[in-house]
């Protein structure tokens, strides 16, 4: 009996990934050439950040980081001078990157603020998108809370159908670290959750696990 329920709990799960897959792949071949290619679903190789296999390719231009005023904070608080570290002058103040890598970078190609770093380093190299679903409202991924909230929670639980908006999670194919096992189902919900809430994080709508009470960041 145990092991036909742990079958059927499978092939249920299966059958979920299958479903997501087909409307992600219908959205992205809507948003045109390239999407598809980088499109992550659960199958797709995990990512481990390799830094000796790309010399750090993140960390160096073009690619920039546009901190927070609670990520220039945090900083700060941990003893880093904002005169070293952030360019301002623009339209967006950025990390520093003389030499055309970032200031914080180390040179064995570590990161020197690794727990305090930014939102926007912690999400790479993933970006997730919002899809809106016929007749509902284009938002933005920094868009209304709930809205988007929902769109996480039918997608994570394998019913993207019931949301307006189809998240599509994409990666950076630039990045060699995609080499990993094949995502689960459920580690792809994670992953959909935790970007999220990541996001909510830096719009201030919420705590993710680096800010909330008892994390490293609080």
């Amino acid at each position: 009996m145990c092991e036909t329920s742990s079958s059927n709990e499978s092939s249920a799960a299966a059958g979920v990934a299958r479903r997501m897959l087909r409307l992600a792949q219908e959205e992205a071949r809507a948003l045109g050439e390239g999407t598809l290619e980088r499109l992550v679903h659960p199958g797709t190789p995990s990512f481990r950040c390799q830094p000796q296999a790309c010399d750090a390719l993140c960390c160096r231009s073009p690619y920039r980081v546009d901190p927070s005023e609670q990520e220039v904070d945090i900083l700060i608080r941990r003893g880093e001078d904002p005169a070293a570290f952030l360019e301002e002058g623009g339209v967006i103040p950025l990390l520093t990157q003389p030499r055309g890598a970032c200031s914080f970078l180390g040179d064995d190609l570590a990161c020197g603020v690794y727990e305090g770093r930014p939102e926007g380093c912690v999400q790479y190299p993933y970006l997730l998108l919002f899809v809106p679903r016929e007749g509902a409202p284009l938002v933005t991924a920094r868009g209304p809370s709930e809205e988007l909230d929902t769109a996480i929670e039918a997608a994570a639980g394998g019913s993207p159908q019931e949301s307006g908006h189809v998240p599509l999670l994409l990666r950076d194919l630039a990045c060699p670290g995609f080499t990993e096992e094949p995502l689960t189902f459920e580690q792809y919900a994670d992953l959909l959750r935790n970007l999220r809430r990541l996001e909510r994080c830096r719009i201030g709508a919420g705590a993710c696990a680096r800010h909330a009470p008892g994390g490293p960041l609080a």
